[in-house]
């Protein structure tokens, strides 16, 4: 015969979700208790176990931990997608990192590059500058020579 449990039996089934952060209400919307599947459950239990009477508290703490379990899965499974969330934002930015240091990388060459530039082109000026001064020089001397030849012809 199946007798009603004890008070001690009792307090070793949870009463409640304990006011965690677990919305009950939310849990069980999604996969509604069964009595059903919970008859079913209670059949599959051989019969040596101890004989014990089912009561309505007991199919009241067996449902509240019921949505209690599905609630920890829903927060099992949103606490993964955090975590996968995080993955993909952590290779995000190690790729914009990863970016941002070549793109520095970069500019720090085309700054070498830009600095060789101007060394050379300073050196072009003032080859420049030379070669005018030449020019000038050979421009002054040509006169000078053609004077020269002027004056000899008029003599």
């Amino acid at each position: 015969m199946l007798r009603p449990l004890t008070r001690n039996e009792n307090r070793l089934l949870p009463a409640s979700s304990g006011g965690g952060p677990v919305n009950d209400a939310s849990c069980s919307s999604d996969n509604s208790f069964s009595y059903a599947e919970l008859e079913d459950k209670l059949k599959e239990i051989p019969p040596g176990s101890p004989n014990i009477m089912p009561s309505a508290q007991m199919f009241e703490n067996v449902e509240m931990l019921v949505s209690g379990l599905r609630g920890m899965a829903q927060h099992h499974d949103l606490f993964s997608d955090l975590l996968r969330t995080t993955d993909y934002m952590r290779i995000f930015a190690s790729r914009h990192k990863e970016s941002e240091n070549q793109l520095r990388l970069k500019l720090e060459e085309a700054e070498a590059g830009l600095s060789t530039i101007r060394k050379e082109n300073e050196a072009l000026r003032v080859d420049l500058a030379e070669v005018k001064s030449r020019e000038e020089s050979a421009a002054d001397r040509l006169h000078e020579a053609a004077d020269e030849i002027a004056q000899l012809r008029g003599r």
